[in-house]
């Protein structure tokens, strides 16, 4: 399948560099996506995705800056990766997965000009996968995962989240899945606090500002023997970036997430 067949089902979103961090959560948050196309007198210059502003706004070189005192530049990425609508969707797997990058900006390019025509992000791999009812989650999760407790702070979920490459977070409280986090949580979170906290009290209360009052509660998990279609459908209609597998002892021993569902779609949908 070409990932033409796919575009059609996708609106694309963009934003000007100069408008701000606010601006962009806006966007995200109403049109319920994690990535924009970021432009500069209507130029393609880059891309800003949710865990772009997770990482911007949890920086210490933002501390006490809130989203609408940050432009869109401060925290987008300009390494844009594109590709054009006749490669396979296989292919496009490959190459999120090779650059470690969630979405690919679909282009056609002339000798002058780069016209935007389409996104592709791992959303629509999970997408794909919603349709494999002969593969077990069990066959393609990401074993021991990390996870966190309801009582960390914010800022320590964050760095477990960056230093890991880990876009979600099964929460526990007294050895029970109370919530979960991930980038989006994150990111609201942190421009919330960023907004409500005077900026002198800002170094202070972040150390008391913890995952049960940010975490996505009455999250839904799975047995290792569900289906990837059953993970793709929870996924899909919840917005959900990873899904936690436990064992019939209740033992967590899985995430199953959308770069798995992008690795298993990158490997033409073959577990061995």
């Amino acid at each position: 399948m070409k990932i033409e067949a796919i575009l059609k089902d996708n609106k694309v979103f963009t934003i000007d560099k100069d408008q701000l961090l606010s601006d962009a959560l806006e966007k995200m948050e109403k049109n319920g996506i994690a990535h924009i196309i970021v432009t500069d007198d209507d130029k393609l210059v880059g891309i800003i995705s949710i865990r772009d502003i997770a990482d911007r706004l949890g920086s210490t070189k933002t501390e006490r800056i809130s989203p609408a005192g940050l432009h869109i530049s401060s925290a987008m990425s300009t390494n844009l990766i594109t590709t054009e609508s006749d490669i396979d969707v296989e292919d496009a797997a490959n190459l999120m997965l090779k650059e470690k990058i969630g979405s690919l900006a679909v282009t056609i390019k002339t000798d002058e000009t780069e016209e935007l025509v389409g996104i592709i992000t791992k959303m629509d791999m999970v997408r794909l996968c919603s349709k494999v009812d002969t593969i077990q989650v069990s066959q393609i999760m990401t074993q021991n995962p990390y996870y966190i407790n309801s009582t960390d702070r914010v800022i320590h979920a964050r760095k477990i989240m960056f230093e890991n490459r880990v876009s979600t977070l099964p929460v526990f409280e007294e050895g029970e899945l109370v919530g979960i986090v991930d980038y989006n949580s994150i990111a609201k979170a942190l421009a919330r606090f960023r907004e409500a906290t005077p900026k002198h009290h800002q170094n202070e209360r972040i150390r008391h500002f913890l995952v049960n009052q940010v975490m996505n509660t009455a999250p839904p998990s799975l047995k290792p023997d569900a289906t990837v279609s059953e993970a793709a459908e929870f996924m899909l209609n919840e917005g959900l970036k990873g899904i936690p597998v436990f064992d019939e002892s209740e033992d967590l021993i899985g995430i199953v997430t959308k770069t798995d569902m992008t690795e298993l779609v990158a490997n033409k949908f073959q577990t061995d």
